[in-house]
């Protein structure tokens, strides 16, 4: 069970911990719009590589050095996360394993497109995608790059994934530790 740092951790850990299943992180980092920085364009995976929606790349203009300037900092950014999670649990081994990556929820798809496509170079032997909720256009690409989809809630009007919950702060990377920490002590 792999949770997508920070929200997606917090989901993952009672899923994992119901299954008696380690839970561990997929580290990545969101390339957001240059006017709206919560929209995902595309992200940025553990392993460096990238996905980014061409089309909107293009309505934004990100490419060339613009692009490189962005890649840069966020792989920087996901280097120091990872460093610190891995202290609590080391990279995971997928090879030839049933994979299930949760995250919060899916707006565009796009974080968990660049996770799929990062774990698929791994070899696991299944790939699935857990969420609370979606909308319809995220689901659509996460069914091209996992093998198994389970999405609990996918609205009609969705507008945003914090909109499902009832309490939708940020979580810390002190919350993260603390689920990877408790998880890696109950197995």
């Amino acid at each position: 069970m792999l949770g997508v740092p920070r929200g997606g951790v917090i989901v993952a850990a009672p899923v994992a911990a119901s299954m008696a299943a380690p839970l561990n992180v997929a580290v990545v980092r969101k390339i957001g719009h240059p006017a709206h920085p919560e929209f995902g364009l595309g992200a940025v995976a553990e392993d460096g590589s990238y996905w980014l929606d061409p089309e909107w790349a293009e309505r934004c203009g990100l490419a060339g050095d613009r692009l490189d300037q962005i890649l840069l900092r966020l792989r920087s950014e996901i280097e120091a996360v990872a460093a610190r999670y891995r202290r609590v649990v080391p990279p995971p081994r997928l090879e030839g394993r049933s994979v299930v990556v949760v995250d919060d929820g899916a707006a565009t798809g796009g974080t968990l497109v660049a996770v799929c496509r990062a774990l698929r170079a791994t070899g696991p032997a299944r790939l699935g995608i857990a969420l609370p909720v979606a909308s319809d256009s995220a689901v659509e690409a996460l069914q091209r790059v996992a093998d198994d989809l389970e999405v609990l809630i996918v609205p009609p009007n969705f507008r945003a994934v914090g909109e499902w919950y009832d309490r939708f702060g940020q979580t810390s990377e002190e919350e993260v530790v603390a689920c990877l920490e408790a998880a890696s002590s109950s197995l």
